[in-house]
């Protein structure tokens, strides 16, 4: 029992109650932010190819890359040869007078030529003839022709779909990093834009080293980015299950450098935490 009234503490105190609420609402926020932490799956992203229609070649064949030059104008059809007037028969000759007499004069007072001895010429030192050596052979080398240029490749004429760029925006997307290809892919935002850059520096790595491949498939990469755009770590997310494949690819990777025309935001985002791309090996690739 107490013995004062005022002692006694009262059941539903107003500074318990404000403790009790605040320590559930940290006690909630910290397993909210453990099953973010721990449980989450990491986002896998599939970077497309970024292409643009060069020069559009819609008659074209379906297993040919797509032309890089202009598709050259049809010569004219030949016209139709003129008919030739015909050519008038001769006239005739008009007859010799029958009495004609031919004359003929005897030559007279013939004067033998008699011929003039030429002065000699004076004998050249042997100065004067190294000179004009030296000047037919500098003579003779510019007369040398130019080896001929091998003949060029020939144009290939694959099938493209419709061109809807202006050739001044064809430039920019291609000094972006954009490739020529058959159809118009263009990306629908900044992180798909700079995720085709990324492929698109991958492919160009992957020509370039020709790696043994195992068995084709898929591998998860993921990447990591310093500020100014080289892939400053990469890890193998996921296997596609041959090692010959997947060390190809971890090494064509690394070996990518620094790639061009990412944005500033993608770059901050990815210099703090790494992006999981799904890249496809093949063995024609």
């Amino acid at each position: 029992m107490y013995i004062d009234e005022e002692q006694k503490p009262e059941p539903a105190d107003a500074a318990n109650f404000a403790v009790a609420v605040v320590l559930h609402v940290l006690f909630f926020a910290l397993l909210w932010f453990a099953g973010q932490l721990h449980f989450r799956e990491k986002e896998i992203v599939i970077p497309m190819d970024l292409t643009v229609v060069v020069h559009e070649n819609l008659d074209g064949a379906e297993d040919e890359p797509p032309p890089l030059k202009p598709p050259e104008p049809k010569p004219p059809e030949p016209k139709p040869p003129e008919p030739k007037p015909e050519p008038k028969p001769p006239e005739p000759k008009p007859p010799e007078p029958k009495d004609a007499v031919e004359r003929i004069h005897a030559k007279t007072n013939v004067v033998k030529k008699v011929e003039e001895k030429k002065p000699e010429e004076p004998k050249k030192t042997a100065a004067e003839l190294r000179a004009e050596r030296i000047a037919r052979m500098r003579e003779q080398a510019k007369d040398v022709k130019a080896r001929p240029k091998p003949p060029e490749p020939p144009q290939p004429n694959g099938r493209t779909g419709r061109k809807t760029l202006s050739d001044a925006e064809i430039a920019r997307r291609l000094a972006q990093g954009y490739r020529a290809g058959a159809t118009e892919q263009l990306a629908p935002n900044e992180e798909s834009m700079c995720l085709g850059f990324l492929k698109n520096a991958i492919d160009a790595k992957w020509r370039e080293m020709s790696p043994q491949v195992g068995r084709p498939g898929t591998v998860l990469i993921s990447i990591r980015f310093d500020r100014s755009g080289r892939i400053a770590a990469s890890s193998l997310a996921r296997s596609c299950g041959d090692a010959t494949t997947d060390a190809a690819a971890m090494r064509v990777v690394g070996s990518v450098g620094s790639v061009r025309s990412l944005t500033h935001s993608f770059l901050e985002r990815y210099s703090k935490e790494s992006i999981t791309i799904r890249y496809e090996v093949s063995s024609s690739r």
